[in-house]
């Protein structure tokens, strides 16, 4: 692909000087610093390491999905709307090292600020307060911050694609980050309550006061209620990263009575492994179906 290298440089160039880029580290660092305070303030917290990482992972679960938005909702209909696109297409460089480029762009600079990210805010915290992290510790952050990049990755494929779909920038924004609203904030409370719909009240609701509840019954219920929840959440990107982060954070500590670890590393990754494959295939797809639009369409 005749141009993939001046456009990677670019792109790549581009985006690390990008404003964009230095205030989504701003309010990482924000959230993480205000973890940590949390932690400095209260002083009673039984795993601090863990609440750190907890906190960690949810500012990723924020972070990840606006920093796609923000560097692919004007991938292509930014270039189009300066005039850009025609002028860089005159020269000896075809449509698909373009968006490749700008796409292999993306995925360098999500893995170069969500590795770096991770992997300071603990050795910080590890140099700060002396807590120890074993090498399965540091495996767990790994595959931690690979959800987050292929969280990220799927969010700014979906942008890229409406990028090129509509010609003006303000639309493909708009449409993106409301299908982040919904995908994340909307979707949970839709899934609670269609459940709620399908299988009515819980037993001990519906059941009269004199009829004896019956333990298995319950259980039965809030079983089929879960996973009706889950049917649902598993639409949503954020979820998958949600079930995988949040699993190899329980999976590596100690239970309160003082037993050994629940699972091993590959016992984990094994369990969320259609987590992970879900959101590798979500921007595969996308990313084609972006790849077939953006080579097939004519600039006028």
């Amino acid at each position: 692909m005749m141009g993939f290298l001046v456009i990677f440089k670019k792109e790549l160039g581009d985006m690390v000087r990008s404003k964009r880029l230095l205030a989504i580290i701003a309010v990482l660092g924000f959230f993480l610093i205000a973890g940590y305070s949390v932690v400095k303030t209260l002083g009673t917290i039984r795993w601090p390491l863990l609440f750190m990482l907890r906190n960690l992972v949810t500012s990723l679960a924020f972070m990840a999905p606006v920093l796609g938005i923000a560097f692919g909702f004007d991938a292509i209909s930014g270039e189009r709307e300066k005039g850009t696109l025609k002028l860089v297409l005159a020269q000896p460089i075809y449509r698909d090292a373009f968006i490749v480029g700008k796409f292999v762009a993306f995925l360098a600079l999500s893995l170069i600020s969500f590795f770096a990210s991770t992997f300071i805010a603990v050795g910080s915290l590890v140099v700060v307060e002396g807590l120890n992290v074993s090498l399965e510790d540091l495996g767990r952050l790994a595959l931690i911050s690979l959800a987050a990049i292929l969280l990220s990755t799927t969010f700014y494929s979906i942008s890229v694609l409406l990028s090129s779909v509509f010609k003006k920038t303000s639309h493909s924004a708009l449409i993106s980050v409301s299908i982040w609203i919904i995908l994340t904030f909307v979707l949970p409370l839709v899934a609670t309550l269609a459940a709620r719909a399908i299988l009515g009240p819980p037993p001990r609701i519906a059941t009269a006061q004199n009829k004896p509840i019956n333990p298995r019954e319950v259980r039965r219920y809030f079983l089929r209620y879960r996973r009706l929840v889950e049917s649902f959440m598993s639409l949503s990107p954020t979820w998958h990263f949600s079930q995988i982060s949040n699993g190899l954070l329980i999976s590596s500590m100690a239970l309160p009575m003082g037993s050994e670890r629940i699972v091993s590393l590959l016992d984990a990754l094994s369990k969320y492994s259609m987590n992970f494959f879900i959101l590798l295939l979500i921007p595969a797809i996308f990313f084609i179906a972006s790849f077939a639009v953006f080579v097939k369409r004519e600039e006028k």
